[in-house]
């Protein structure tokens, strides 16, 4: 096989897939404001600040309508009562994390509470909560911490006078603070080199 029939053959497969993810997933959904571009969606339209775009496609459609991020569908819901119909209401319809085009190529089968979705998830964050209720998660004892931590965060803005500061860095510091008082009973000074490695290896996690 030469590599002009090879990629014949991977071209039209390509538009093979492309055709039924568009075809198979727009039967019975919102309206698009305009026809997606196979593979791209609507993301050559879409700035870097969406809003305007999207009031603009409010409009035009209404208070529902379907972009393609990609081929990833995605509804965008504007009007408050369809959003407390949909997340509170019917909450445990629309509760399950959409599975991405990654997702679908490495037939990843997502585990734990940070992963996972339906109800295996529900079942382990149920689990979890129970748990996280004896470290003091819902009763007084946490919000005592976590305004100690404020406390100690607001003065640490004070420090800087008034000069430009990284909100997020500081931020993180605080949260991670309260987290190591519920874990391990104790916080750390913001700038403790053991507490500085543990922020930059879980920013490093995260960034991975």
């Amino acid at each position: 096989m030469d590599f002009d029939t090879l990629g014949l053959i991977v071209f039209t497969s390509l538009l093979v897939y492309v055709y039924y993810r568009f075809t198979k997933k727009s039967l019975n959904v919102p309206p698009c404001p305009v026809r997606p571009w196979p593979i791209v969606g609507h993301l050559l339209i879409l700035k870097a600040d969406q809003r305007p775009q999207l009031q603009q496609w409010r409009e035009q459609c209404g208070d529902i309508f379907s972009v393609y991020l990609g081929s990833q569908l995605l509804v965008v819901i504007n009007d408050f009562d369809l959003i407390k119909e949909t997340f509170v209401k019917r909450a445990d319809d629309f509760s399950d994390r959409p599975i991405m085009f990654i997702d679908e190529i490495m037939n990843h089968q997502a585990r734990g509470i940070v992963f996972n979705s339906g109800h295996d998830w529900r079942e382990q964050r149920n689990a979890a909560i129970s748990i996280l209720r004896n470290f003091g998660f819902g009763k007084n004892v946490l919000a005592d911490r976590v305004l100690e931590e404020v406390s100690h965060y607001l003065d640490n803005l004070k420090n800087y006078s008034g000069k430009p500061v990284d909100i997020r860095k500081i931020t993180t510091e605080s949260t991670a603070n309260i987290i190591c008082s519920i874990l391990i009973g104790k916080r750390y000074e913001y700038d403790d080199p053991v507490f500085q490695r543990l922020i930059m290896k879980i920013n490093y996690l995260f960034a991975s």
